[in-house]
């Protein structure tokens, strides 16, 4: 059976979500994956901050998904050695990793490096990589003339809605049983460590709460 991976990169939310939205459409077996990856957590552009908001994104994401029957797996690795770490388990349970989903990387050139490593990985190993815009920005070499036309074709395009019951059925109990080690609430790794009263809290409800401050007040 075709196994599809949900790739979390910055998009801890289950509604609007594109990637989860079309990995869902495509497969009936998705496993959500975080990576705590060393190039991200040892670059420039990362300090404390980063390290608390995305644990805190991640433990949020990792309660959601528990209300829908899946789980969070989690990885202090790059994604090739993740993807290959699945692949293992899955195919020893009669299960086949097809395709990767995920948002499209908005960062610096480290990240661009491994989203190509990474493409060329997937080609030589028979997987699929689905990425989809998640702000708007388009990434590479392109004409940006035109940067305002796709800018709005993107805002107004239909918002990807949330299917529940495929949620809640894409994890299937023989999967998860090979997984325990990796689950996020099993991990004690990378908790968040500093209160919240010090810290914005990351979580799809109070990013709702706060575009909804924005916008009405």
């Amino acid at each position: 059976m075709k196994v599809a991976i949900w790739w979390v990169k910055r998009d801890f939310r289950l509604n609007d979500n594109a990637a989860l939205f079309n990995a869902l459409e495509s497969n009936g077996i998705v496993i959500p994956m975080y990576l705590f990856e060393p190039l991200l957590m040892n670059g420039p552009d990362w300090g404390s901050f980063h390290a608390e908001a995305i644990s805190g994104g991640a433990m949020s994401l990792s309660k959601n998904l528990t209300h829908f029957n899946s789980k969070l797996l989690t990885f202090g690795s790059s994604p090739i050695d993740a993807v290959e770490q699945i692949r293992q388990r899955v195919n020893l349970s009669g299960f086949e990793v097809k395709e990767v989903f995920s948002h499209e990387e908005t960062a610096l050139t480290h990240t661009y490096e491994r989203d190509n490593e990474f493409k060329n990985w997937c080609q030589n190993n028979s997987i699929q990589w689905h990425e989809f815009t998640n702000n708007g920005v388009i990434r590479g070499p392109i004409d940006r003339n035109h940067w305002e036309k796709r800018f709005v074709k993107y805002m107004m395009q239909e918002r990807p809605k949330f299917h529940k019951d495929k949620l809640s059925a894409s994890f299937p109990e023989k999967l998860k049983n090979i997984f325990q080690d990796k689950f996020y609430d099993n991990s004690e790794t990378h908790r968040p460590s500093i209160s919240a009263s010090e810290y914005m809290n990351v979580s799809e409800r109070s990013g709702n709460l706060i575009l909804k401050d924005f916008l009405n007040n």
